[in-house]
Protein backbone atom coordinates (compact mmCIF):
# COMPACT_ATOMS: atom_id res chain seq x y z
CA UNK A 1 0.00 0.00 0.00
CA UNK A 2 1.18 3.45 -0.93
CA UNK A 3 1.60 6.01 2.29
CA UNK A 4 2.55 8.83 0.66
CA UNK A 5 4.35 11.82 2.28
CA UNK A 6 3.07 15.36 2.57
CA UNK A 7 2.85 17.67 -0.09
CA UNK A 8 4.97 20.67 0.31
CA UNK A 9 2.95 23.02 -2.14
CA UNK A 10 -0.49 23.47 0.10
CA UNK A 11 -2.97 25.62 2.02
CA UNK A 12 -5.58 25.26 4.72
CA UNK A 13 -8.95 26.31 3.28
CA UNK A 14 -11.25 25.84 6.40
CA UNK A 15 -9.75 23.85 9.34
CA UNK A 16 -13.39 23.31 10.61
CA UNK A 17 -14.39 21.03 7.80
CA UNK A 18 -10.52 20.27 6.86
CA UNK A 19 -10.78 21.47 3.06
CA UNK A 20 -7.04 21.92 1.91
CA UNK A 21 -6.15 23.27 -1.41
CA UNK A 22 -2.83 21.99 -3.60
CA UNK A 23 -0.67 24.99 -5.08
CA UNK A 24 1.44 23.01 -7.13
CA UNK A 25 0.08 23.81 -10.53
CA UNK A 26 -3.10 26.30 -11.68
CA UNK A 27 -5.86 23.86 -11.53
CA UNK A 28 -5.25 24.65 -7.72
CA UNK A 29 -7.46 21.48 -6.64
CA UNK A 30 -9.75 22.53 -3.71
CA UNK A 31 -10.47 19.22 -1.83
CA UNK A 32 -12.21 17.49 1.00
CA UNK A 33 -11.34 14.66 2.97
CA UNK A 34 -10.59 11.58 0.98
CA UNK A 35 -10.59 13.58 -1.95
CA UNK A 36 -8.44 13.30 -4.74
CA UNK A 37 -6.86 16.08 -7.26
CA UNK A 38 -7.45 16.02 -10.91
CA UNK A 39 -3.75 14.13 -10.97
CA UNK A 40 -5.11 11.16 -9.05
CA UNK A 41 -2.11 11.18 -6.93
CA UNK A 42 -2.35 14.12 -4.12
CA UNK A 43 -5.39 13.30 -1.93
CA UNK A 44 -7.09 15.45 1.77
CA UNK A 45 -6.05 12.89 4.52
CA UNK A 46 -7.79 14.97 7.61
CA UNK A 47 -6.96 17.78 6.30
CA UNK A 48 -3.64 17.75 4.98
CA UNK A 49 -2.10 17.13 1.40
CA UNK A 50 -0.79 14.03 0.84
CA UNK A 51 1.32 13.35 -2.45
CA UNK A 52 1.62 9.32 -3.54
CA UNK A 53 4.15 9.90 -5.89
CA UNK A 54 7.00 10.16 -3.56
CA UNK A 55 9.80 7.94 -4.73
CA UNK A 56 6.78 5.49 -6.43
CA UNK A 57 8.29 4.72 -9.98
CA UNK A 58 6.63 2.77 -12.74
CA UNK A 59 8.90 2.84 -15.54
CA UNK A 60 12.72 3.26 -15.51
CA UNK A 61 14.91 2.68 -18.99
CA UNK A 62 18.28 3.76 -19.98
CA UNK A 63 17.42 5.49 -23.55
CA UNK A 64 19.03 7.99 -26.11
CA UNK A 65 18.93 11.28 -25.11
CA UNK A 66 17.54 12.03 -28.72
CA UNK A 67 14.35 10.08 -27.39
CA UNK A 68 13.30 12.70 -24.78
CA UNK A 69 13.69 14.47 -27.15
CA UNK A 70 16.98 16.37 -26.61
CA UNK A 71 18.89 16.96 -29.93
CA UNK A 72 21.07 19.88 -28.83
CA UNK A 73 22.02 18.33 -25.43
CA UNK A 74 25.02 16.26 -25.35
CA UNK A 75 23.70 14.38 -28.35
CA UNK A 76 24.55 10.81 -28.62
CA UNK A 77 24.73 10.13 -25.13
CA UNK A 78 22.77 7.54 -23.02
CA UNK A 79 20.38 8.99 -20.18
CA UNK A 80 18.62 7.60 -17.23
CA UNK A 81 15.03 7.80 -17.23
CA UNK A 82 12.23 7.10 -14.94
CA UNK A 83 8.41 8.06 -14.83
CA UNK A 84 5.72 8.18 -12.09
CA UNK A 85 2.36 7.44 -12.28
CA UNK A 86 0.81 11.21 -12.28
CA UNK A 87 -0.38 14.05 -14.46
CA UNK A 88 -2.26 17.07 -13.89
CA UNK A 89 -3.45 17.10 -17.36
CA UNK A 90 -6.32 15.16 -19.31
CA UNK A 91 -5.06 15.35 -22.84
CA UNK A 92 -7.40 13.09 -25.14
CA UNK A 93 -4.73 12.34 -27.18
CA UNK A 94 -2.04 11.26 -24.76
CA UNK A 95 0.57 9.10 -25.82
CA UNK A 96 1.17 7.48 -22.70
CA UNK A 97 -2.03 7.34 -20.93
CA UNK A 98 -1.36 3.73 -20.33
CA UNK A 99 0.77 5.82 -16.74
CA UNK A 100 -0.50 8.95 -17.03
CA UNK A 101 -4.09 8.46 -16.97
CA UNK A 102 -4.76 5.06 -14.54
CA UNK A 103 -3.19 3.23 -11.49
CA UNK A 104 0.04 0.86 -12.43
CA UNK A 105 2.26 -0.93 -10.41
CA UNK A 106 4.89 1.13 -8.74
CA UNK A 107 8.36 0.50 -7.05
CA UNK A 108 9.30 2.74 -4.37
CA UNK A 109 12.68 4.70 -4.32
CA UNK A 110 14.55 6.83 -1.88
CA UNK A 111 16.54 9.28 -3.37
CA UNK A 112 19.77 7.36 -2.82
CA UNK A 113 18.40 4.16 -3.76
CA UNK A 114 17.86 6.08 -7.43
CA UNK A 115 21.57 7.60 -6.96
CA UNK A 116 22.50 3.56 -6.75
CA UNK A 117 20.73 2.84 -9.46
CA UNK A 118 22.14 5.59 -12.09
CA UNK A 119 25.56 4.80 -11.15
CA UNK A 120 25.71 1.07 -12.06
CA UNK A 121 24.74 2.28 -15.62
CA UNK A 122 27.76 4.49 -17.50
CA UNK A 123 24.87 7.35 -17.70
CA UNK A 124 26.20 10.98 -16.99
CA UNK A 125 21.97 12.35 -16.71
CA UNK A 126 18.62 11.61 -15.66
CA UNK A 127 15.08 12.23 -17.01
CA UNK A 128 12.18 12.82 -14.98
CA UNK A 129 9.80 11.68 -17.87
CA UNK A 130 7.34 8.88 -19.40
CA UNK A 131 4.14 11.21 -17.15
CA UNK A 132 4.03 14.35 -15.89
CA UNK A 133 7.36 15.31 -13.52
CA UNK A 134 6.04 18.10 -11.67
CA UNK A 135 3.81 15.54 -9.76
CA UNK A 136 6.96 14.34 -8.21
CA UNK A 137 8.60 17.46 -7.09
CA UNK A 138 9.14 16.84 -3.15
CA UNK A 139 11.05 13.63 -4.66
CA UNK A 140 13.07 15.35 -7.23
CA UNK A 141 13.82 18.88 -4.91
CA UNK A 142 15.16 15.49 -2.21
CA UNK A 143 17.43 13.76 -4.96
CA UNK A 144 19.10 17.27 -6.37
CA UNK A 145 21.73 17.52 -3.97
CA UNK A 146 22.86 13.96 -4.18
CA UNK A 147 23.15 13.95 -8.02
CA UNK A 148 25.14 17.35 -8.22
CA UNK A 149 27.18 15.77 -5.91
CA UNK A 150 27.96 12.87 -8.51
CA UNK A 151 28.09 15.02 -11.33
CA UNK A 152 24.67 13.83 -12.74
CA UNK A 153 22.09 16.21 -14.55
CA UNK A 154 19.05 16.98 -14.44
CA UNK A 155 16.19 16.57 -17.27
CA UNK A 156 12.66 17.43 -16.87
CA UNK A 157 10.03 16.17 -20.06
CA UNK A 158 7.30 17.85 -18.85
CA UNK A 159 3.91 19.85 -19.96
CA UNK A 160 4.89 22.78 -17.80
CA UNK A 161 1.67 23.24 -16.28
CA UNK A 162 3.20 24.57 -13.03
CA UNK A 163 2.78 27.18 -11.00
CA UNK A 164 5.18 30.06 -10.42
CA UNK A 165 6.43 29.62 -6.84
CA UNK A 166 6.98 26.06 -7.18
CA UNK A 167 9.01 26.16 -10.63
CA UNK A 168 11.26 29.18 -9.41
CA UNK A 169 12.42 26.76 -6.31
CA UNK A 170 13.34 24.27 -8.70
CA UNK A 171 14.63 25.90 -12.18
CA UNK A 172 17.75 26.75 -11.14
CA UNK A 173 18.35 23.33 -10.17
CA UNK A 174 17.79 21.73 -13.19
CA UNK A 175 20.11 21.15 -16.45
CA UNK A 176 17.90 20.82 -19.28
CA UNK A 177 13.98 20.63 -20.15
CA UNK A 178 11.99 19.45 -23.14
CA UNK A 179 8.56 21.50 -22.62
CA UNK A 180 5.33 20.03 -24.28
CA UNK A 181 3.76 22.85 -26.41
CA UNK A 182 0.40 21.49 -27.30
CA UNK A 183 -0.66 24.26 -29.58
CA UNK A 184 -0.62 27.89 -29.24
CA UNK A 185 -4.34 28.16 -28.39
CA UNK A 186 -6.12 28.68 -25.18
CA UNK A 187 -9.55 26.81 -26.88
CA UNK A 188 -7.24 23.94 -27.47
CA UNK A 189 -5.64 23.37 -24.28
CA UNK A 190 -8.93 23.86 -22.67
CA UNK A 191 -10.93 21.83 -25.34
CA UNK A 192 -8.38 18.79 -25.45
CA UNK A 193 -6.26 19.14 -22.60
CA UNK A 194 -8.30 20.68 -19.58
CA UNK A 195 -6.22 23.70 -19.03
CA UNK A 196 -5.05 27.09 -19.64
CA UNK A 197 -1.97 28.00 -22.08
CA UNK A 198 -1.11 31.55 -20.39
CA UNK A 199 0.83 29.15 -17.80
CA UNK A 200 2.68 27.29 -20.19
CA UNK A 201 3.81 29.85 -22.40
CA UNK A 202 5.00 31.98 -19.40
CA UNK A 203 7.04 29.39 -17.88
CA UNK A 204 8.74 28.15 -21.34
CA UNK A 205 9.87 32.16 -20.92
CA UNK A 206 11.30 31.37 -17.29
CA UNK A 207 12.50 28.04 -17.76
CA UNK A 208 14.49 29.42 -20.91
CA UNK A 209 16.43 32.28 -18.65
CA UNK A 210 17.87 29.44 -16.28
CA UNK A 211 18.09 25.89 -18.18
CA UNK A 212 18.54 24.09 -21.29
CA UNK A 213 15.37 24.32 -23.71
CA UNK A 214 14.09 22.61 -26.14
CA UNK A 215 10.17 22.66 -27.61
CA UNK A 216 7.80 19.65 -28.69
CA UNK A 217 4.97 19.86 -30.71
CA UNK A 218 2.71 17.26 -31.02
CA UNK A 219 0.82 17.60 -34.96
CA UNK A 220 -2.90 16.60 -34.88
CA UNK A 221 -4.73 16.24 -38.36
CA UNK A 222 -7.74 19.00 -38.10
CA UNK A 223 -6.67 20.34 -34.75
CA UNK A 224 -3.57 22.03 -34.92
CA UNK A 225 -2.11 21.30 -38.12
CA UNK A 226 -2.50 24.85 -39.60
CA UNK A 227 0.17 26.97 -41.27
CA UNK A 228 -1.38 29.68 -39.34
CA UNK A 229 -1.09 27.65 -35.90
CA UNK A 230 2.20 26.91 -36.31
CA UNK A 231 3.55 30.24 -37.16
CA UNK A 232 2.03 31.58 -34.37
CA UNK A 233 3.72 28.99 -32.44
CA UNK A 234 7.38 29.54 -33.97
CA UNK A 235 6.73 33.16 -33.51
CA UNK A 236 6.30 33.03 -30.19
CA UNK A 237 9.64 30.78 -29.15
CA UNK A 238 11.53 32.90 -32.03
CA UNK A 239 10.12 35.74 -29.55
CA UNK A 240 12.10 34.13 -26.85
CA UNK A 241 14.87 32.94 -28.55
CA UNK A 242 14.97 31.70 -32.27
CA UNK A 243 17.78 28.61 -31.41
CA UNK A 244 15.27 27.64 -29.32
CA UNK A 245 14.82 23.97 -31.21
CA UNK A 246 11.23 22.97 -31.92
CA UNK A 247 10.27 19.13 -32.40
CA UNK A 248 7.73 19.32 -34.60
CA UNK A 249 6.04 14.92 -33.32
CA UNK A 250 3.90 13.26 -35.56
CA UNK A 251 0.21 11.89 -34.42
CA UNK A 252 -0.54 8.53 -33.62
CA UNK A 253 -4.09 7.82 -32.75
CA UNK A 254 -4.12 7.01 -28.71
CA UNK A 255 -6.16 7.35 -25.72
CA UNK A 256 -9.76 8.76 -25.94
CA UNK A 257 -9.02 10.20 -29.86
CA UNK A 258 -8.80 8.29 -32.80
CA UNK A 259 -8.17 10.28 -35.61
CA UNK A 260 -6.12 8.83 -38.42
CA UNK A 261 -1.76 10.14 -37.99
CA UNK A 262 -0.73 12.88 -39.12
CA UNK A 263 0.01 13.07 -42.83
CA UNK A 264 3.89 13.32 -43.64
CA UNK A 265 3.08 15.88 -46.19
CA UNK A 266 1.20 18.30 -43.25
CA UNK A 267 4.82 17.48 -41.12
CA UNK A 268 7.06 18.38 -43.70
CA UNK A 269 5.18 21.81 -44.71
CA UNK A 270 4.99 22.72 -41.14
CA UNK A 271 8.90 22.50 -41.08
CA UNK A 272 9.30 24.85 -43.83
CA UNK A 273 6.86 27.39 -41.99
CA UNK A 274 8.70 27.09 -38.78
CA UNK A 275 11.86 27.25 -39.94
CA UNK A 276 11.07 30.59 -41.03
CA UNK A 277 11.10 31.72 -37.65
CA UNK A 278 13.69 28.89 -35.65
CA UNK A 279 17.07 28.10 -36.16
CA UNK A 280 16.81 24.26 -35.46
CA UNK A 281 13.45 22.74 -35.76
CA UNK A 282 13.11 18.63 -36.36
CA UNK A 283 10.66 15.95 -37.18
CA UNK A 284 10.00 13.18 -34.79
CA UNK A 285 7.78 10.11 -35.04
CA UNK A 286 8.72 9.86 -38.40
CA UNK A 287 11.50 7.50 -40.77
CA UNK A 288 12.39 10.73 -42.58
CA UNK A 289 16.07 11.14 -41.68
CA UNK A 290 16.73 14.42 -43.59
CA UNK A 291 14.64 16.43 -41.27
CA UNK A 292 16.46 14.49 -37.63
CA UNK A 293 20.03 16.20 -39.20
CA UNK A 294 21.00 19.82 -37.07
CA UNK A 295 22.04 22.50 -39.83
CA UNK A 296 24.15 24.83 -39.47
CA UNK A 297 21.04 28.09 -39.71
CA UNK A 298 23.98 30.11 -41.71
CA UNK A 299 25.58 27.61 -44.09
CA UNK A 300 23.54 24.79 -43.95
CA UNK A 301 26.38 22.53 -43.12
CA UNK A 302 25.44 19.32 -41.38
CA UNK A 303 26.29 19.44 -37.72
CA UNK A 304 24.94 16.47 -36.47
CA UNK A 305 23.86 13.18 -38.75
CA UNK A 306 21.22 11.58 -37.21
CA UNK A 307 20.30 7.85 -39.24
CA UNK A 308 18.41 5.27 -36.79
CA UNK A 309 20.39 4.94 -33.78
CA UNK A 310 23.63 6.14 -35.01
CA UNK A 311 24.97 9.52 -35.20
CA UNK A 312 27.70 11.30 -36.23
CA UNK A 313 28.81 15.13 -35.41
CA UNK A 314 31.25 17.60 -36.56
CA UNK A 315 30.82 19.45 -33.05
CA UNK A 316 32.80 19.81 -30.19
CA UNK A 317 32.98 21.45 -27.08
CA UNK A 318 33.19 24.70 -29.31
CA UNK A 319 29.88 24.85 -30.14
CA UNK A 320 30.92 26.33 -33.03
CA UNK A 321 30.42 25.35 -36.89
CA UNK A 322 33.51 23.93 -38.53
CA UNK A 323 33.07 25.44 -41.84
CA UNK A 324 31.93 28.94 -41.03
CA UNK A 325 32.12 28.89 -37.13
CA UNK A 326 28.43 30.07 -36.44
CA UNK A 327 28.01 29.26 -32.52
CA UNK A 328 25.97 26.50 -32.20
CA UNK A 329 23.36 26.94 -29.40
CA UNK A 330 23.34 23.81 -27.32
CA UNK A 331 26.13 21.36 -25.10
CA UNK A 332 27.51 19.16 -27.35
Amino acid sequence: MITGKEAKYQKKINHDNQLVQCLLCPNECVLSPNQRGICRKRVNRNGVLITETYGNICASHIDPIEKKPLYHYYPGSLIYSVGGNACNLKCKFCQNYEISQFDVSVIENSPEQLLQSILKTSCKSLAFTYSEPIMMIEFIQDCISLLKANNIKIIMVSNGYINQNPLMEIVKDIDAWNVDLKSISDDFYHSYCSARIDTVMKNIEIISRYCHLEISFLVIPGLNDSIEETKKLSDFIGSINPNIPLHINRYHPAYLMNIPQTPLETLIRLYHTAKKNLNYVYLGNTELTEFNHTYCHVCQNILIERKISHITTQLDNQNVCPVCHTPVYGRF
